[in-house]
């Protein structure tokens, strides 16, 4: 078994983006503050989260992120600035994003991942929040460095989708299934789901962005219109109502 990459994890790596939404006013009375917590998988979609949950249909919505290159859950709970933030900021919901592999690498990846939840999910809680857990997707051609455990799309993505259900469950967390989501598109539209990824494969491109951002919305915002989210340029209105539907499938099902 590979384990994933590891990298540093100091001060001058972190990045934590404090970034208020709305006008001064929505932003001192704000009635949604959702911190993000997570790494590149997060902060290659916090533009299109910005501006479909804080725009304007949510002009009273903050969000922040804090998010590290390749960063696990463990890291960030043994970073004192993240720890810290969740207990200061009075957020509603703390969205918490583990690394694309750890979930269902088995082993003691897998124990960190479930033994972190665990940790920040009674941190987030203690401060009044909810958790949230950001529920990623498996990688277009599995992993090529665990290809016994992860082979393919289909199977990578079952085994974290498990993997986030089973933390959620054991720790009252809500879930935003975006892997599922994905899922869902490469039913309706293989070539679609193709350009969910970036080129590594791995990454959310933009079309990836809005398909998350479009997920987040009707999981934290059930009664919103999905139609009225800002879509890539390039998606046809077809491949636009293919994400939507596949976004609201799969989270206003956890909704009900």
């Amino acid at each position: 078994m590979h384990p994933p990459l590891r990298f540093l994890f100091n001060t001058s790596c972190l990045i934590i983006s404090l970034i208020p939404s709305g006008s001064l006013t929505a932003a001192q009375n704000s009635e949604q503050r959702i911190l993000f917590i997570g790494n590149s998988y997060t902060a290659g979609v916090s533009a299109a989260l910005q501006q479909t949950l804080s725009g304007p249909d949510h002009p009273a919505t903050e969000l922040q992120f804090i998010t590290k290159g390749g960063a696990t859950l463990e890291k960030h709970l043994n970073y004192p600035a993240t720890t810290q933030a969740i207990k200061d900021g009075q957020w509603t919901y703390v969205v918490l994003q583990e690394q694309s592999q750890t979930p269902a690498l088995g082993g003691h990846y897998t124990q960190s991942f479930h033994q972190s939840v665990d940790q920040l999910s009674r941190i987030i809680k203690d401060a009044g929040a909810t958790p949230v857990l950001y529920a990623t997707w498996g990688r277009r051609d599995g992993d090529s460095k665990n290809k016994a455990i992860f082979p393919d799309f289909e199977t990578m993505n079952a085994k974290l989708t498990t993997a986030y259900q089973q933390a959620a469950a054991r720790n009252g967390a809500l879930i935003a299934p975006v892997g599922q989501a994905w899922a869902a598109v490469k039913k309706q539209d293989q070539a679609l789901w193709h350009t969910l990824y970036r080129k590594d494969g791995s990454h959310p491109s933009a079309n990836g962005a809005y398909l998350t951002a479009c997920v987040f919305s009707q999981r934290l915002f059930p009664q919103a219109a999905t139609e009225k989210i800002t879509a890539p340029g390039t998606l046809k209105a077809n491949e636009q109502a293919t994400i939507r539907q596949a976004a609201r499938a799969t989270a206003l099902n956890l909704n009900q």
